[in-house]
């Protein structure tokens, strides 16, 4: 791997990349758009999600009412059943402990609120996983925007170029390249389909958690 001498902290978005919460996210959509007279496809869902929520709505509903339907989302996510809907993907722990062997940092973007982060990551028991965790809340803009990457790398006291981005939509690809990150890894589990990940740019595609170390140890197979 050619940057990886540069690398020194791999960071992860977290809907779609670290955690499954597809339909812990698309569910609650489902039970509050029919409350403003709106139904729509869970695909026309699927394509708004990486943004942040509030951006979601303004999809969807008239601008005087994002926020009553953005918090009614929260509310609605706030349930044993619906975090229940909520999977770490396959071999997430392994691949953080492995990346932590060969040195690297850990570390979440993600355009989340930090009350949603804590919840969830309370719940799937992620706390003091990873090394910084910065949310929407923390940024200055929301991903693509470069300014979310340049609070984290100050967070890690590293430069965006000795970060790796790894993420499931165009957005995180996007924001890699606008901040001038290290490289930038596509997931194919999560929101995002491969075709959009390879023509937003991503240096690297992989179809699973567990082949991170392995790109970073220069080996693997799935070089864009």
């Amino acid at each position: 791997m050619s940057h990886k001498l540069s690398i020194k902290a791999v960071v992860f978005d977290l809907d779609g990349t670290i955690l499954d919460t597809f339909e812990h996210i698309v569910q609650a959509f489902e039970l509050v758009l029919p409350r403003f007279d709106v139904h729509v496809e869970r695909e026309a869902i699927r394509a708004v999600i990486g943004k942040t929520l509030h951006e979601c709505y303004a999809t969807f509903v008239p601008a005087s009412l994002v926020v009553e339907a953005a918090k009614l989302h929260h509310q609605t996510q706030q349930s044993p059943e619906m975090y229940a809907l909520i999977t770490a993907y396959d071999g997430l722990l392994d691949c953080l402990d492995n990346l932590k062997a060969l040195g690297y940092k850990v570390a979440v973007l993600t355009n989340r609120s930090r009350n949603s982060v804590d919840l969830i990551f309370s719940h799937m028991k992620l706390e003091n996983i990873f090394d910084v965790v910065v949310t929407a809340d923390e940024s200055p803009a929301p991903k693509p925007d470069p300014r979310s990457v340049k609070r984290l790398s100050a967070e890690l006291s590293l430069r965006p170029s000795e970060l790796l981005m790894v993420g499931d939509t165009h957005i995180d690809v996007t924001t890699a390249i606008n901040a001038g990150m290290a490289a930038s890894v596509g997931v194919t589990h999560g929101f995002g389909e491969e075709q959009e990940l390879r023509a937003a740019g991503a240096d690297y595609i992989v179809h699973s958690l567990g082949a991170l170390p392995d790109i970073l140890k220069g080996t693997t197979l799935h070089e864009v």
